[in-house]
């Protein structure tokens, strides 16, 4: 007896939930296209003292704020971002990433960066600028005479990727490089794809 009177509680409960929402309407804007006020805040207005960097490639649109990539742009512009699952970074040899050591205690945990892979170029590399962003990839570039070193980072990247024009590619790493297609780290390799063994 107790199993349907708890189902038939159930049902009510349901034919009672489904009564008001059948009756209640949901308005298609919270505020109907109306602006909460159109008066000038009542605190202090504070102007940031740091200005927008060259970084930032444009300043004509709003920036982000707050953006999980924002360590690109700010300060010297070589903050790490977590592109999940690497740590990825910017500097004057490229694009580094990483994939996180982790750091605990009893009251934090951090991740480690350590810079396995860097994308860079035999060509010395100008300062990186954000050349385009949306809320999942910023793409980061840099350039050297005329050519440039591209390098979109998305949330969730599988690979570090770096678009070359005009630039020798030159890859790095702190390990050591066991092979080269097989051959030995220290032969000269011609080809259109390489695999290093570590």
């Amino acid at each position: 007896m107790k199993f349907d009177q708890i189902t038939l509680a159930f049902a009510g409960l349901a034919l009672c939930f489904a009564s008001e929402m059948a009756v209640a309407q949901v308005p298609i804007s919270l505020l109907d296209d109306v602006p909460l006020s159109t008066d000038a805040p009542t605190f202090a207005s504070i102007t940031s003292v740091q200005e927008p960097t060259a970084r930032w490639g444009s300043t004509d649109a709003p920036l982000p704020t707050n953006a999980w990539w924002e360590n690109f742009v700010l300060n010297a512009g070589t903050g790490v971002a977590n592109s999940l699952p690497y740590l990825v970074k910017c500097s004057t040899d490229g694009l580094s990433g990483c994939m996180p050591g982790k750091v605990t205690s009893e009251t934090f945990v951090i991740s480690t960066f350590v810079s396995n892979w860097t994308l860079g170029s035999s060509e010395s590399l100008a300062e990186h600028q954000v050349v385009d962003y949306d809320p999942l990839s910023v793409t980061v570039e840099w350039s050297a005479g005329l050519g440039t070193l591209q390098a979109p980072v998305v949330r969730g990247m599988p690979y570090l990727t770096a678009v070359y024009s005009g630039l020798t590619p030159e890859v790095s790493t702190i390990h050591a490089i066991l092979s080269i297609n097989g051959a030995s780290p220290n032969a000269t390799v011609t080809d259109d794809r390489f695999e290093l063994v570590l």
